[in-house]
């Protein structure tokens, strides 16, 4: 009762017909890397209930038409890796049950001609020779219920018009690595209307270039269908016809397309070339063979955008003299045509734009005339749909009341934005309703700055009055105006300075700015000490014997000697120490808080950062100085003003190399003649400024 015989991996090169005679239980045999080249056509017929049989890597070339005679149970069928070069049409007539059949990786040119019973699922024709040359699959073969079919890695270049009747029923159809190539429309597709809800296509690893989605390739659309295409690994051309892939990769599948077959329609395309592309560089020239359109005529260039369905028609540096003769049109893909008719010799608008294809003329809503011979303009030579019109660098030297209406009504009702600049309007009176008309709706005049009326001097648009433009004042007058009015004004001035210069002196003092003007030990002249040193008395032995002991006696004598005040010393026993704190600040040209964490803790030193603060902020003067000293790692607890000061990094720490050096230059600066004219201080420098 054997039922499954296995072998792999042994010499042999031939079976003898009766090699599985009294095996009449067997169901499964797997004979595989044997080098078996020949099969008995009697080899299976006492082994009449097989299910399975494998002959896979062997070197079997070909199969006797009656092998599968009686083999009614057979559903697998694996001949992959073999050097099989066609199949008799007659061979599966009696394989009722085979669902699955593996003949990939052999030299098989055509299944023409073999019938598949409907039970068949899945067949793998995958790595043989197959080409579009001559057919797969006769026309009359139907297999309705195949769901899977692998012809990948063979030399398939299109899909077979035959297909439409053979599958009705797949669902995974697998054409990766092969020659497909160039354009690809859907139409190519129509076989797919009767199938499933879901299908997908691989078609990864070939040449294609374009899907041309365009409506004249699609035959019928079936809102049920489902459609994943595979195209990864292509030479996919960024032009208009990848709007549809792009428009369908973004928005997940679910597209509103109109020239779509389907649907729903998904994409996997590894490394999508146009993904950082905007749809608005998405444009095919024209002609194209997909569109069927006559030239562009005048050697002008013609680009299709399908995304915006504009039509751009570049006929600039052309040495036109009057407009195309006829614009290309496709009916369904352009509602609006850009026109450049820049660097040309056009001179009139009324005589060159033509009656005839007003449909199409209707369509322009981009039109560049700029940079041409025009003088002259008549607005109801343009188009209906004008959405801009570039008119600059050309010769016109006046628009008309109507012009000026008509342009008006534009922008009121379109928004058209308008470039009118680099033209010689005239300067006179007949200027002016054009100049209030710029000035009204200037927002949509994008040349703004280059409007010029051209005058004896030219007066550009930004700077123009009325007067300017249309005025019988003598042109001498305009300068001496200027003139007496500098003259008034400088009498005026040398008079108060004269008559009220006692009263400016006093005044100036009060002034926040004055100290700009004058130097610090004027304004300093009463203050008694250069520095007051607060701090906790935690780190009074830094303070102490370190920081205050330097700055009064100095290491090195070449260093000022800056005379300080400290609570431990200069505060008067019995006196209210908030007093003492409000004078010690105000008396000092400087004060050196030295921060620390237990300064923050303290209530005084605390007063005496805000009155230091404050002091400041009234002279206008930088009369704080900040030295941190130890570890300051938490800023949670400090004032407002005093967290400033580190968040702002203004601040000397301890620990800087450069600490002296940086003190000292915060400090004021101090010598002997300071000093004396602090005393005795002169108003000469009031003298000096005033």
């Amino acid at each position: 009762s054997l039922k499954d015989i296995h072998i792999e991996n042994m010499k042999v090169e031939n079976i003898p017909e009766n090699w599985f005679e009294g095996c009449s239980s067997l169901r499964r045999i797997r004979m595989r890397r044997l080098s078996v080249s020949v099969l008995p056509e009697n080899l299976f017929q006492s082994a009449l209930i097989l299910s399975e049989i494998d002959f896979s890597q062997n070197k079997i070339k070909s199969l006797p038409l009656g092998i599968f005679t009686g083999l009614y149970d057979l559903q697998i069928l694996v001949l992959k890796e073999n050097m099989l070069t066609q199949l008799n049409p007659d061979l599966f007539n009696n394989a009722y049950s085979l669902t699955y059949i593996d003949l990939s990786r052999n030299q098989l040119r055509s299944l023409s001609g073999i019938y598949f019973y409907q039970d068949m699922h899945q067949i793998d024709l995958s790595s043989n020779n197959l080409t579009s040359e001559t057919s797969i699959f006769s026309t009359n073969s139907v297999f309705e219920e195949v769901k899977v079919l692998n012809l990948s890695h063979n030399r398939l270049s299109s899909f077979e018009k035959g297909w439409k009747y053979n599958w009705l029923g797949l669902e995974k159809l697998d054409l990766s690595h092969n020659q497909f190539e160039g354009d690809l429309p859907v139409s190519e597709l129509s076989f797919l209307k009767h199938n499933p809800v879901d299908f997908t296509i691989d078609l990864s690893n070939n040449q294609i270039e374009r899907i041309i989605f365009l409506s004249i390739f699609v035959e019928e659309k079936n809102e049920e269908n489902k459609l994943k295409l595979i195209l990864s690994n292509n030479q996919l051309k960024c032009d208009c016809f990848a709007t549809e892939l792009k428009l369908i990769l973004e928005k997940g599948g679910n597209s509103d397309l109109t020239n779509l077959p389907f649907k729903y329609i998904t994409l996997e395309i590894k490394d999508f070339p146009c993904s950082n592309k905007e749809f608005s560089d998405l444009n095919c020239p024209i002609p194209d063979v997909n569109f069927h359109l006559e030239e562009c005529n005048d050697n002008c260039s013609c680009n299709l955008n399908r995304y915006n369905q504009e039509l751009s028609v570049n006929c600039s540096h052309r040495s036109l003299k009057r407009f195309p003769e006829a614009i290309p049109d496709l009916d369904g893909e352009v509602i609006r045509i850009k026109l450049n008719l820049s660097h040309n010799n056009i001179t009139s608008l009324q005589e060159e734009f033509p009656n005839e294809n007003k449909e199409t003329f209707d369509k322009i809503s981009h039109l560049d005339l700029s940079n041409n011979q025009i003088n002259s303009f008549e607005e109801s030579c343009l188009p209906s749909s004008i959405k801009q019109l570039y008119l600059n660098n050309n010769k016109i030297v006046k628009f008309n009341k109507s012009s000026t209406d008509y342009f008006e009504a534009l922008v009121k009702i379109k928004e058209v934005e308008l470039k009118l600049g680099g033209n010689p309007y005239q300067c006179n009176c007949e200027s002016l309703p054009f100049l209030h008309f710029v000035k009204k709706i200037y927002k949509n005049i994008l040349d703004l700055s280059s409007i010029s009326f051209a005058c004896s001097d030219p007066i550009f648009l930004k700077s123009a009055k009325y007067q300017d433009i249309c005025s019988n004042i003598p042109k001498f007058l305009k300068f001496l105006v200027p003139i007496l009015l500098f003259l008034f004004l400088t009498s005026f001035l040398l008079f108060v300075l004269i008559r009220y210069k006692e009263s400016l002196k006093i005044w100036l003092f009060a002034q926040s700015w004055a100290g700009i003007f004058l130097s610090e030990h004027l304004m300093d002249k009463d203050k008694k000490y250069d520095a007051f040193i607060s701090y906790s008395h935690h780190d009074s032995d830094y303070v102490e014997n370190i920081l205050w002991k330097e700055l009064e006696t100095p290491s090195n004598p070449k260093d000022p000697a800056y005379k300080c005040k400290v609570h431990t010393r200069d505060f008067i026993p019995g006196e209210m120490i908030p007093d003492q704190i409000l004078a010690s600040v105000h008396e000092s040209r400087r004060t050196i808080i030295v921060l620390s964490k237990e300064y923050v803790k303290a209530d005084w030193t605390r007063m005496e950062f805000k009155e230091a603060h404050n002091n400041s902020i009234k002279d206008n003067r930088q009369r704080l100085i900040l030295v941190v000293h130890g570890d300051l790692s938490s800023t949670e607890n400090l004032d407002n003003d005093l967290r400033a000061y580190i968040k702002l990094n203004a601040f000397i720490h301890t620990g800087d190399k450069d600490f002296w050096k940086k003190i000292r230059s915060a400090l004021p600066r101090i010598n002997q003649q300071s000093r004396k004219e602090m005393k005795d201080p002169s108003d000469s420098e009031l003298k000096d400024l005033l």
